[in-house]
């Protein structure tokens, strides 16, 4: 079981380090009413390429593990253009299952997909 931990924790703070920038919102265990408006955000963690290098992002709404395998939700995708802004207002569907525990991948033509912290709709 301790081994177990051990390499879950590895295995998380690879993804995290590997990625070029990380969310600041939503945060783990984070909770969104459905219809409400939030505000999605991450920052550059310093290592390259920077978010403005890029021409374009895709933000996707997922939920399951947090791996390359993830489940994304049909519709529900935000595409960003240069300059990417830090941060998006986003609408929460009214249609969200509130038994799934959701999380947001931002993907572009880089193999890196830095992911937000697991939160929940109410």
């Amino acid at each position: 079981m301790k081994f177990f931990a051990i390499t879950a924790l590895v295995a998380l703070l690879a993804t995290t380090v590997a990625a070029d920038f990380v969310f600041t919102s939503p945060v783990e265990g984070t909770k969104w009413k459905r219809g409400e408006d939030v505000t999605i955000s991450w920052r550059d963690n310093g290592h390259k390429p920077l978010i403005n290098s890029r021409k374009k992002i895709v933000i996707r709404l997922a939920y399951g593990h947090h791996t390359k395998d993830w489940n994304g939700v049909d519709g529900v995708n935000v595409t960003l253009h240069h300059p990417i802004p830090l941060k998006y207002r986003w609408h929460v569907p009214k249609n969200l299952n509130p038994k799934l525990e959701y999380f947001f991948v931002i993907t572009d033509n880089t193999s890196d997909q830095p992911m937000s912290g697991y939160f929940q709709v109410e």
